[in-house]
């Protein structure tokens, strides 16, 4: 079984957030996974230790409805 693994843009992508939310979730919750190393050009995880936390989380979970300033989800017309 193959590890993929991923950088800040990865993860941040995975988990539909900008780079600088990320940073705020890693240090928001104790229970984010570490990283799998921590690399010059910043730390990279495993994709399967991301995917778990997404389900231990739903509320991070890709797809998720968005609020705009108005309360109305995005995508709704």
């Amino acid at each position: 079984m193959s590890h993929h693994l991923l950088g800040p843009a990865e993860t941040a992508a995975l988990l539909e957030v900008s780079r600088q939310r990320l940073h705020q979730i890693i240090g928001g919750h104790d229970d984010f996974p570490a990283p799998a190393a921590v690399l010059a050009i910043g730390q990279v995880w495993h994709t399967e230790d991301i995917k778990a936390w997404m389900a231990a989380h739903p509320a991070r979970r890709p797809g998720r409805p968005r609020k705009t300033e108005g309360g109305t989800d995005r995508g709704q017309h």
